[in-house]
């Protein structure tokens, strides 16, 4: 076995000084040629491509010390005929991962403003499948999309961290796991119903193979505490997805005032027995 011992040597180094200098001059000149001429749009496209997904922006600038900064970006659906986003933000950096390069995939470190909040990200590809590292910080809900129903808002803060492995366009092969957090949460299905409000809500998600188990939604507030479990089977149209899982809901004596409206809906009033929620994502039965 080779002695180590003489590379831990001042008399050694001194030697091999020069060499030394060469060689480190060598890899920060490749890293620093490497790094200013990385692709980053062309490498986030072709990541981002196989999924289904398209990625448009306004404009392009450098970022120091290395990345870029794109401003004003768009992602949509390539099999959505409507165009409509699924994610914006005013400004995205880019900055490459070394490590998932070394390693033989395309992969960017990512820096995004949204909703008023934050998402740092690590995306890779990885054979014909995406790979992403995520943590969401402070992201205001009432900047997302609309729900889709007259009179729907929804509102809070919403951080989570967590990890997502996804292939190609099959649904069913993915797996990860999200922890995600609420302040604030406000939920109001439409015109003429109250707002069903939580100060904290939690929840811990876990994906495999195309069904999202829910371990567990939490949420507490003035009016009623709530917990939830069960499982999301996840469909290509994510509108046509099925839910089944229970619901306990926990009415205070101010939410039975305020939500009399909502609970008077339920198929009986909340009591020790949990409600049934199944059926497809868009209306769902609950017994």
């Amino acid at each position: 076995m080779a002695d180590l011992r003489q590379y831990l040597t001042a008399d050694y180094w001194r030697e091999h000084f020069v060499a030394t200098a060469y060689w480190l001059w060598g890899i920060f000149l490749f890293l620093v040629f490497m790094v200013g001429n990385f692709p980053y749009q062309d490498t986030l496209s072709a990541i981002l491509k196989p999924m289904g997904w398209r990625i448009s922006y306004g404009d392009q600038r450098t970022s120091f010390p290395i990345g870029v900064k794109l401003e004003n970006i768009r992602l949509t659906s390539t099999i959505d005929p409507t165009g409509q986003a699924v994610f914006q933000s005013a400004d995205m950096t880019l900055t490459p991962a070394l490590g998932s390069l070394l390693m033989g995939h395309p992969g960017l470190h990512l820096s995004a403003e949204a909703y008023d909040g934050r998402i740092y990200a690590t995306v890779r590809r990885v054979g014909d499948g995406l790979e992403v590292d995520l943590d969401a910080r402070n992201l205001n809900l009432a900047r997302y999309r609309s729900l889709g129903l007259p009179g729907a808002s929804l509102n809070g803060l919403f951080s989570g961290t967590g990890s997502v492995a996804l292939s190609g366009h099959a649904i069913d092969t993915g797996s990860g796991k999200l922890e995600l957090n609420g302040k604030d949460f406000a939920l109001k299905l439409g015109a003429g119903f109250p707002a069903i409000a939580f100060a904290d809500c939690k929840a811990v998600l876990k994906l495999e193979r195309g069904v999202v188990k829910i371990e567990q939604i939490e949420g507490s507030g003035a009016d009623l505490k709530a917990l939830a479990k069960g499982q999301l089977t996840l469909a290509p149209d994510l509108t046509n997805s099925t839910v089944q899982m229970t619901l306990q809901l926990d009415p205070t004596a101010a939410g039975r005032s305020h939500l009399g409206l909502w609970l008077g809906l339920l198929p009986h009033p909340p009591s020790s027995q949990p409600y049934i929620v199944r059926g497809p994502l868009r209306a769902p039965s609950i017994s």
